[in-house]
């Protein structure tokens, strides 16, 4: 096979995959560990920034109560009304409000939660931040 016919091939057949994963809005959860966080969709402009878990403890440090996981995004501002309409036709049933600061949030309740388990999805001017908070010891340890 000469070399202008192997790229062609080539190209033809890994392009779907690499257009197809840009067009996925879970495939950004593959390579973010999360536990049902990647139950909700991460709006397709959305770039991923930063991430930080943590853990809530209740009267001493071996009273492990919940852990929660953060993910952080770029959004682009003009674009937050739109992104906010489309959280509010994937999340149907999420329970929406508005904070102090006028991030538009989304709680849900995840496939396979426990009792006291969630997911978060809150908009800002210029980002976009899913949590999930769970049961201990469901994160991976880092």
């Amino acid at each position: 096979m000469s070399g202008r016919a192997w790229w062609s091939c080539a190209v033809l057949l890994i392009a779907p995959t690499l257009i197809g994963c840009g067009q996925n809005p879970y495939a950004k959860w593959k390579h973010l560990d999360a536990v049902y966080a990647s139950q909700v969709p991460i709006h397709p402009s959305a770039e991923f920034d930063d991430a930080m878990g943590g853990s809530y403890y209740g009267e001493d440090l071996n009273d492990k109560v919940s852990e929660t996981m953060t993910w952080w995004f770029k959004i682009d501002p003009k674009h937050r009304d739109e992104i906010v309409a489309y959280y509010e036709k994937q999340l149907p049933n999420a329970q929406k409000t508005t904070d102090e600061e006028g991030s538009i949030k989304f709680e849900v309740t995840p496939t396979g939660a426990e009792s006291g388990e969630s997911i978060e999805v809150s908009i800002s001017s210029d980002k976009l931040r899913i949590s999930e908070e769970t049961k201990p010891g469901k994160h991976k340890e880092s």
